[in-house]
């Protein structure tokens, strides 16, 4: 007779929650190659025949291919109507300003895709807080909000609830398997069949992913070569967890400083980012069970890294005031905090965990400070996976708009038109103001190649049974020190409730 835990161990990692997509799409023109030069061929001359060598083909940048995209996209002419897009990230897609490269991009793609539709694209911020009561308030009084929203992953769960977001898997002219959508977002927004939401760069703001800045200067002292394992597919949790053990035991005592890994967020919050980076997914869907599912590995040897590289990896998190004292090299104002990463400014320690947005801040620290990408599960992981927290965009369509097939023309536009413009303009902008060395440049592209989205995370901020059998249930057993399966379990059957719930709301 198989024990409780075997028994729930061959459950808990059945792939898990909805059906898979399944819809009749319309797709539209999608764009012709790019043409080439063909070869030249020249006379003969004398005895012997002379042929010279194709001239070489100019590179195409990334925002020329995807200006060809657009124009090869379907024509439908919107006689200048109006539409309106609220957005809650103040980064996207409006840009913050003209003069960087990265804005420069944003106004080209909502510019072009206006322009080509004949259509008034009126965009305005708002924030997190307040997007969601803005919108019933607005629907409650009989008014309309928005045409297009631009949300953070983490609302979608209250979207859902009040049902004020449509099925896009039904409309026409969206493709939702296209390469300019993240398959892994379309996926997490994705119940029983119907799509509520697509991710691409039109609306992503690279500044969430997160990321690990580390010290070159250390690193060199202690003979490690960051680039090499994030090159060579090795640059894992226990590749960090040493790291940091060496710091920390130098023998000279060359190390000496504060922690060895700081962080931006605390314990709960790393360790999410911590596994997000793995790519095990919180919920896997397939048979409407809530798994946790992995690829790679399994959740409990993820538990089991993550919580030796909080526990034993000389990891700091807040500063006591006794800390701050003592770090300190000069008085501080009364308006001053000390924070981690003033720390890792300051020389005391290795690596910082936090987002791409710390990029600014700490190019001026006088360190040699690089981004890296999260560290993978093991050697066998896949790819190097960003954690987003819940804190991405999607676009979604309001289900009481006026205007829901040209708010999906719109969506398809701008986000075919900002594939790989966006991200090589991010680069771009980066390399003008902060990268410190070429290598750089490559690990941004891998931090920013691959978000992480999960269903759990998208609507666990409503779901408070799916926010604890998934990541709730990752941080207490890193947290505690008590086994996966057990804590899963103690949730299991709440979860599989609100999972029918959601289902059933999305027929």
């Amino acid at each position: 007779m198989p024990s409780l835990k075997q028994r729930l161990c061959a459950a808990f990692m059945l792939c898990a929650v909805m059906l898979s997509l399944s819809s009749c799409l319309i797709v539209i023109n999608k764009p012709d190659a790019v043409e080439t030069t063909d070869a030249v061929q020249v006379d003969v001359t004398t005895a012997a025949q002379v042929t010279e060598a194709p001239p070489a083909e100019e590179a195409v940048s990334a925002n020329d291919e995807a200006k060809h995209r657009l124009d090869s996209m379907l024509d439908y002419d919107m006689g200048g109507k109006t539409f309106i897009l609220v957005t809650s990230d103040s980064n996207v897609p409006l840009p913050v300003g003209t003069a960087r490269v990265l804005d420069k991009t944003r106004w080209e793609v909502l510019n072009e895709v206006s322009e080509k539709y004949g259509a008034e694209l009126v965009i305005t911020r708002t924030t997190r807080a307040k997007m969601l009561s803005e919108f019933l308030e607005s629907s409650a009084a009989g008014l309309y909000y928005a045409d297009i929203l631009c949300a953070q992953s983490g609302e979608v769960g209250s979207l859902f609830a009040e049902s004020l977001v449509a099925d896009l898997s039904d409309l026409p002219f969206l493709d939702l398997d296209a390469e300019y959508y993240y398959p892994l977002a379309t996926e997490s927004v994705t119940v029983n069949g119907r799509v509520y939401g697509v991710a691409g760069e039109a609306c992503v703001d690279y500044d969430v992913f997160g990321c690990v800045y580390a010290d070159l200067d250390v690193l060199d002292a202690m003979n490690a070569d960051i680039y090499a394992d994030v090159e060579g597919g090795v640059w894992t949790l226990d590749r960090l967890l040493q790291y940091a053990k060496q710091y920390e035991y130098a023998e000279d005592g060359s190390y000496k400083g504060a922690n060895a890994i700081s962080s931006a967020f605390d314990k709960s919050k790393a360790i999410e980012y911590l596994f997000e980076a793995t790519g095990i997914r919180y919920i896997y869907q397939n048979d409407g069970q809530p798994a946790i599912y992995s690829p790679v590995g399994s959740p409990e040897a993820a538990v089991a890294a993550i919580r030796a590289l909080c526990y034993t990896g000389n990891w700091g998190y807040y500063l006591t005031e006794e800390e701050k004292l003592a770090y300190s090299e000069t008085e501080l104002s009364d308006t001053e905090e000390l924070l981690q990463l003033d720390l890792l400014m300051m020389g005391k320690g290795v690596f910082y965990v936090g987002t791409l947005n710390d990029l600014a801040r700490l190019y001026y620290s006088g360190r040699m400070l690089v981004p890296v990408p999260m560290p993978k599960l093991n050697a066998e992981q896949g790819t190097y996976v960003s954690p987003t927290a819940g804190e991405a965009c999607f676009f979604f369509i309001p289900a009481d708009g006026a205007n829901i097939t040209e708010s999906a023309i719109l969506i398809e536009a701008l986000n075919a038109r900002a594939k790989g413009a966006i991200s090589e303009a991010y680069v771009t902008n980066a390399l003008h103001y902060y990268i410190r060395n070429e290598k750089s440049v490559k690990m941004i592209e891998t931090i920013i190649e691959r978000p992480y989205f999960d269903l759990a995370v998208n609507f666990g901020g409503r779901y408070g049974a799916m926010r604890n059998v998934s990541y709730n249930t990752i941080i207490m057993a890193a947290e505690t020190g008590l086994d996966v399966l057990d804590v899963h379990y103690w949730n299991y059957l709440t979860a599989v409730d609100v999972l029918a719930e959601i289902v059933s709301a999305a027929k």
